[in-house]
This record gives structure tokens, C-alpha cells and sequence, in this order.
């Protein structure tokens, strides 16, 4: 083996803990709070009532493509995920593709984006649902040896140690 070929093997893997990535999200939803807080309340001022609905639609959507671009960005990881030194690769310990970070942050912003609409018009049970769907995908995380959750999986990524 070329030393030079040496240079572009991936290190290997090491799963991030649960509470590292505990850490990330609390980071990253505290930022994502108030862009969304923002966002909805600028919408909300200028259309009134239906403001409230393309606030949170637009809040998803943003924060779906900044979390997609940054973690296939260089540096492999969101604001949150840089400060408790994680980061987002593909399964073989590269650089996640646009795609590859796209589809995880679809899955996590629905469940997201769900709780939200279901918090602003439906019954008081159903945001309960979806809080339980995302503490699930974390509990489904320890039970596999990358420490998975189903926005993982969907986007073919493991969430590794920097």
C-alpha cells in the first residue's frame, strides 16, 4: 500500500454515546427553537392565523436543509454536533453525501414538524405520539451495534465520534 493511499482510508468508526448526541440535540434544538420562534412569529405577523402554519412549515424547512448541508459539509456536523464532537458519516467512515444527510433529516424534521402541527390543531394526545416515536428511535439506538436510530438508517449514516 501506497503511503498516500494510507492518508485517504476513513479512521474507524466509533459510535457516539447517547449522550453525546443527547448533547448535540439539546444544542441544536435550542438554535432551531429560536429560528423557528422567529420565523413563525414573522409569518404570524404578516398573514395572521394561517402565518402560524407557513411558519412552521417554513421553520421544517429550514432547518431540513441546513442540517443536510451541514452535515455533508466538510466538517460532517451541525453546530450542536461539532460542540460535543460528533459527527455524521457514511457507513464506511467517509464523508455523507447531500442525499445521504438529506434523507436523515427528512425522517427526524417530520417527526419534528409533525409535533408541532399536531401541538397547533390536533388533539392534545397527539404530540404525545410523535415525542414517543422520537424517544423510541433513540431507545432503537442502543440496541444495535452502531447505535442507530431510524433517521440513521433511513439516511444510511452513522453518528461517530470526531
Amino acid at each position: 500500500m501506497n503511503p498516500s493511499d494510507q492518508d485517504l482510508t476513513p479512521a474507524p468508526l466509533v459510535p457516539a454515546g447517547l449522550f453525546r448526541r443527547l448533547c448535540a440535540g439539546v444544542v441544536d434544538s435550542s438554535l432551531g427553537l429560536a429560528i423557528s420562534g422567529a420565523l413563525t412569529f414573522g409569518c404570524a405577523v404578516a398573514f395572521g392565523v394561517p402565518g402560524l402554519y407557513y411558519g412552521v412549515g417554513a421553520s421544517a424547512l429550514t432547518w431540513w436543509l441546513y442540517s443536510s448541508v451541514a452535515e455533508a459539509s466538510t466538517k460532517q456536523a451541525t453546530l450542536g454536533a461539532r460542540l460535543c464532537r460528533v459527527k455524521v458519516a457514511d457507513r464506511d467512515g467517509g464523508r455523507a453525501s447531500f442525499w445521504q444527510a438529506a434523507r436523515r433529516q427528512a425522517v427526524r424534521v417530520a417527526l419534528g414538524a409533525s409535533a408541532a402541527f399536531a401541538v397547533l390543531t390536533g388533539p392534545r394526545e397527539l404530540p404525545l405520539v410523535f415525542a414517543g416515536l422520537l424517544v423510541l428511535s433513540f431507545l432503537f439506538s442502543l440496541k444495535n451495534e452502531r447505535r442507530q436510530a431510524l433517521a440513521d438508517l433511513a439516511g444510511r449514516v452513522v453518528v461517530a465520534r470526531r
